[in-house]
């Protein structure tokens, strides 16, 4: 079993609406997720500011189980899930470490670096 299927089982069992195949999610929708999303981000840096290890963990977790349940929300299946991400991998390990101004490590993509598409995932 994986993490996308356990949360499509979520969403499944709190019959909350699914597309069957990739879509955009309505304005109303993608911006309560958007909200959900940004909820579970305060919450990691509340418990980073608690010093609380196990609330940190909990929050990116959160963070992941409503990004994932709002790709399936979209019609994304897991296969095509799968297949995207590997692709967003790929692309991120041409890039590489070098300092910037903000971070004492940043990253930075290559000369011709082009971001992933997945028209023919999708």
């Amino acid at each position: 079993m994986n993490m996308y299927t356990d949360v499509s089982k979520f969403l499944k069992k709190m019959k909350i609406e699914t597309n069957s195949k990739p879509t955009l999610l309505t304005d109303e929708n993608v911006k309560m997720r958007y909200r959900h999303l940004m909820e579970e981000s305060e919450e990691l840096l509340t418990a980073h500011n608690d010093q609380d290890l196990e609330g940190c963990v909990d929050a990116l977790i959160d963070v992941v189980y409503v990004a994932l349940g709002t790709a399936k929300m979209m019609g994304v299946s897991t296969q095509q899930w799968e297949r995207c991400f590997h692709r967003v991998h790929a692309a991120n390990m041409e890039k590489y470490a070098s300092e910037t101004v903000d971070h004492k490590i940043g990253v930075t993509k290559p000369v011709n670096w082009k971001p992933p598409t997945f028209k023919d995932i999708l």
